[in-house]
């Protein structure tokens, strides 16, 4: 029974250890991304048409089961573009400065957006410096945003609760086109990895009423 208890215990212990976050994907065209998503999953895009111009300390995508803010990188606004070329954008009122991803509802599996640099006329403006994309924390990929069409999307097995886009240069950063592919309930995966922290749980429990 002891040997039993062993197994069963390291076994579940082993699963507990696994990070909470699988294999995330990059892309760097759109139709790739496109094949990449579930067929089961959710999709919103957010072109940004219909905000005015103006300043504000976040934004938020929302839609049925699915909200997303972002926030600047530290204490900086963000601002809202309507009448330029591009037809609606978000950046950050600071040069310098990156954007933050926060997912508080829903299961999202996949985002992609086009990202690029304005200045501060909002003029899309070309620069050397790329940017740093990280997915739960976790540096995914590096991006030279050469125009306003730079276009960047991952696909991961599992939710993600966080993206930030990290950048230095000397201009300011700007996404635009956010498509967000998600669910509303875990994949099955995920509900297995749930069921083995439950389990591991209740034979701790179990184990310290018997102690």
């Amino acid at each position: 029974m002891k040997s039993l208890t062993f197994f069963v215990t390291a076994s579940l212990l082993s699963a507990a250890s696994t990070p909470a976050y699988g294999v995330v994907t990059t892309f760097t065209e759109g139709s790739s991304f496109d094949a990449a998503l579930d067929s089961a999953w959710s999709r919103y895009a957010e072109d940004f048409s219909g905000v005015s111009d103006g300043v504000t300390a976040s934004y938020t995508i929302s839609t049925t089961g699915l909200s997303t803010t972002i926030t600047p990188e530290t204490g900086a606004a963000l601002f809202t573009y309507s009448g330029n070329s591009y037809n609606g954008a978000l950046s950050n009122f600071n040069s310098t400065n990156g954007f933050n991803f926060s997912i508080d509802e829903g299961f999202v599996y996949a985002m992609s957006f086009d990202l690029f640099l304005t200045d501060f006329s909002g003029s899309v403006v070309t620069e050397t410096s790329p940017a740093a994309i990280y997915v739960n924390g976790v540096m995914v990929d590096s991006v030279a945003m050469s125009d306003a069409d730079t276009f960047w999307g991952f696909v991961s097995d599992t939710p993600v609760n966080s993206i930030f886009i990290d950048y230095n240069g000397t201009n300011f950063l700007t996404v635009d086109n956010v498509d967000t592919a998600f669910s509303t309930v875990p994949e099955p995966a995920t509900y297995a990895g749930l069921a083995g922290m439950a389990a591991l749980g209740l034979l701790w429990t179990r184990r310290r009423r018997t102690a």
